[in-house]
């Protein structure tokens, strides 16, 4: 794979602590100014080919502020947590297919969702598809879709990519089969 890609989560959203929202679209916190100010900061000297954005709103938003056309595309949005979406995560815990979930979501679905494995198959097709040109794409998604991204790349084990922090608004570059954050 020759191109360059810029990964960005979306910016922090409105009280959500403790709540499972994954493909649920959440409204925006009120720090998104100052938070995609930081973003278009660190994207400033970078030049790209293109921008693709997963289709929620905190994702389509921040998208919206950097320089160019924006396309959407289905596979960079977050783990489907079905059944579980809106939910309390404590209260998820306590159900039985939680805690099945919990020892195993990896391999493991949500009532209606999607499993961590599967979510890294819809990934390696978008990247397959999609980052195969000698281009540089910014792409505005989530921690998850982040974290499937590194997993599907082989840039880290699927059973560590959640070991990985990944802050809103944070950029993490992919080259030459490395990956570092940029902190500028």
């Amino acid at each position: 794979m020759g191109s360059v890609i810029y990964l960005i989560r979306h910016t922090s959203v409105e009280k959500m602590e403790g709540i499972c929202y994954g493909q649920s679209d959440v409204k925006l916190s009120e720090w998104f100014e100052l938070e995609a100010g930081n973003v278009q900061r660190k994207l400033a000297e970078i030049s790209y080919d293109s921008i693709i954005s997963s289709p929620l709103s905190r994702c389509c938003h921040l998208a919206s502020c950097l320089n160019g056309t924006v396309h959407t595309d289905r596979r960079l949005m977050e783990m489907n947590f079905g059944e579980w979406e809106l939910l309390p995560w404590t209260e998820i815990y306590h159900r039985a297919e939680g805690k099945k979930w919990f020892g195993n979501y990896l391999h493991e679905a949500p009532p209606g969702g999607e499993s961590f494995q599967s979510m890294i198959r819809r990934v390696s097709e978008f990247i397959g598809e999609v980052c195969t040109d000698d281009k540089v794409i910014v792409i505005v998604t989530h921690a998850g879709t982040i974290r499937a991204f590194l997993a599907a790349m082989g840039l880290v084990a699927m059973d560590q990519a959640f070991d990985i922090p990944v802050a809103y608004g944070e950029v993490i570059k992919i080259e030459d089969n490395r990956y570092n954050y940029i902190t500028k």
